[in-house]
This record gives C-alpha cells, structure tokens and sequence, in this order.
C-alpha cells in the first residue's frame, strides 16, 4: 500500500505532514482515496469524535494543526474510529492492532505509538 501523495510504502512512511493528511482523507473523513494533483485548489473536511471540524488542503496543512503522526492526543481520535484496538511494545518497538469488526484486525509497528497507530489505521483500509 502507497501513499497517494508521496508513493512511500506504508511501513516504510515516516511520520509528517504527508501521513497525516492521508490518516485525514483515509480514515477520518471516510472518502476512500485522494488525487493532490487534481485538487489543487480543494481542501477535504472532516470532523473529530469530540465535534472539532478539521480541514486539509492539497498543500498538506491543517487547520487547525492536528498531527496524529507524531501526536499522541490526535492519534486517539484516530482510535476512535475503530470497533477495538491494542497499543504496547515489544522491546523499542511500538505495536498497535486495531479492529473494525470481532475478525478483522491489523497490526502494525513503529517507534513510536502514534505512528503505529497511523500505520494499523490506513492498513485497515486495504
């Protein structure tokens, strides 16, 4: 799987803006995919569980600034979304497993829990 802005792997993708605003469309918005190339002028909305409307524009930014990358808080909202999930470690490495329904779950790893959280979250998204 493919960041649609960068064409970085998922498990290889760092945590940045260019993450953050896939995790946006992805999961938070709910629109499946995302062209920055066509929409160079269109910002995409979506709103937190607590009701904060966000927005993202084809330049990446956020407003107001909202990093579940690299931001433990933000990528909670991230977690909101799914039905179950588990954060730990394994040694250095952070694991997150998340799940829509009872038999579907996700695994990934990172170094950092909120970048776990990122990567299990788009891997639900096939």
């Amino acid at each position: 799987m493919q960041c649609p802005h960068c064409s970085v792997e998922l498990q290889e993708h760092e945590a940045s803006a260019c993450l953050d605003a896939w995790v946006a469309v992805a999961i938070m918005s709910g629109v499946e995919t995302m062209n920055f190339q066509e929409k160079s002028e269109c910002y995409w909305r979506f709103e937190t569980p607590e009701g904060k409307v966000m927005l993202v524009d084809s330049k990446i930014r956020f407003l107001p600034r909202w990093s579940p990358s690299t931001r433990i808080a933000d990528a909670w909202e991230v977690l909101d979304k799914f039905y179950r999930f588990e954060v730990g470690t394994d040694g250095m490495i952070y694991l997150c497993d998340i799940a829509h329904e009872p038999k579907k779950k996700y695994l990934a790893s990172a170094e950092t829990a909120p970048l776990a959280i990122c990567r299990a979250a788009l891997k639900s998204k096939g």
